[in-house]
């Protein structure tokens, strides 16, 4: 019989969504945890930290400040809530009510053992062998050689009500998401998919879709002429002990079918390793701190580079691809009428005229900024990148 990280390591390599059908995950103890009969035993669990709001689409939000997660797509602030897992269980009957709860699986494990209490999270679990979903890419390996398991791998427990959904978004790690109990509904969209409408890096919600497919048969609820292309999903139904592999950048919206219980086990990606790579190198623009001119200047000709650089489709110009950024990203957000009333002092200057001051300057680093772009190429043409993902990083970038 083949060990499992070699099995995990087959479907990794396929980089598709692969369902796992009772696989390891329906042999672990919470798959025969019988809630009712906990309960009616006189035994209870404190929850705390539970999402709630009056709506079932959940938004990830200010996932950059401690504590965000996950909010309501009206952006309306999140109620955060203690309660018990009776509570949990009877509000289920109040369609007024929708209540999401995110933790570590050692502190469930042990809330389960200890009747309510919370201690303090220790990522080795005793109980469920989430270790069987492991896995360190080849060319990870010597830089997490020396790390402590807690901080590559955190299996983290889902409990939601029937109708929650997490909203489509994409996580840029290999992603092992098991049913302990109740049935989901998964909707995934590969990278290359051009019509994701993600919301901007700099919004609160980065790595979500703006597009609600919950509301795609309402034509009112859809403006067709934002959202052009509705795009088509990869559905899968996941039931008590299947375990779903979602690759790094696949995009996905969950729905709960029923009141679930879900683990999922997350592993670093080397896609997500060179994108920070490249985040995080030092671009000279401090060279012309004197004029924001010259720091438009700069920064608009280092795009320009990265751009030709990267060879993404041809014919594809820095303006071109600015225009695409903004109808797919910019626009769901700020119309047009909106951008044009805006619009005065916000155009990005032309260069400068040959013999002036700004000219010999940017002349002069101009080597410097070249530098950084071959480095940040070599680091994203040092994996295989689709194209429509580069297009993405470019966007964020």
């Amino acid at each position: 019989m083949r060990q499992s990280d070699e099995i995990i390591s087959e479907i990794v390599s396929q980089r598709q969504p692969v369902l796992i059908k009772q696989g390891p995950a329906s042999s672990w103890p919470l798959i025969d945890w019988d809630i009712i009969a906990f309960l009616k035993s006189g035994q209870d669990i404190v929850l705390e930290g539970v999402r709630w709001q009056r709506e079932p689409v959940f938004v990830l939000g200010r996932e950059r400040e401690k504590g965000g997660m996950l909010g309501s797509p009206k952006d309306t602030p999140l109620l955060y809530v203690n309660t018990t897992m009776m509570e949990f269980l009877r509000s289920i009957f109040d369609p007024s009510q929708y209540l999401y709860m995110t933790g570590e699986l050692s502190w469930l494990e042990a809330a389960i053992g200890t009747l309510g209490t919370k201690p303090a999270p220790a990522t080795a679990s005793p109980r469920q062998d989430w270790r069987a979903f492991r896995y360190i890419e080849p060319s990870l390996r010597d830089e997490l050689e020396d790390s402590d398991e807690g901080e590559i791998w955190r299996p983290m427990v889902w409990l939601s009500h029937p109708g929650v959904v997490a909203q489509t978004h994409y996580d840029p790690q290999h992603n092992f998401l098991s049913q302990l109990q109740g049935s989901k509904r998964v909707l995934l969209f590969p990278p290359s998919e051009p019509n994701m409408y993600l919301y901007p890096h700099i919004h609160r919600s980065h790595r979500q879709s703006q597009l609600h497919l919950e509301k795609r048969e309402n034509k009112s609820a859809v403006n067709s002429e934002i959202f052009e292309v509705v795009p088509k999903a990869m559905e899968v139904v996941l039931n008590r002990g299947d375990t779903l592999y979602i690759p790094p950048y696949w995009h996905h919206r969950v729905e709960s079918l029923t009141m679930s219980l879900s683990i999922s086990v997350t592993s670093p990606a080397a896609l997500e390793a060179a994108f920070a790579e490249v985040y995080w190198l030092s671009v000279p623009f401090g060279k012309f701190a004197e004029s924001s001119e010259g720091r438009k200047v700069a920064a608009k000709l280092y795009l320009g580079l990265l751009l030709h650089r990267l060879d993404l489709e041809s014919n594809l110009t820095l303006k071109r691809f600015s225009q695409e950024l903004y109808r797919d990203r910019f626009r769901p957000l700020y119309p047009e009428e909106w951008m044009d009333r805006r619009r005065g002092g916000m155009e990005c200057p032309g260069f400068p005229g040959e013999g002036s001051k700004l000219a010999e300057h940017i002349k002069d680093t101009a080597s410097s900024l070249e530098e950084v772009v071959v480095s940040a190429v070599t680091k994203l043409n040092a994996i295989d990148v689709p194209v429509q993902l580069k297009k993405m990083f470019l966007g964020d970038y």
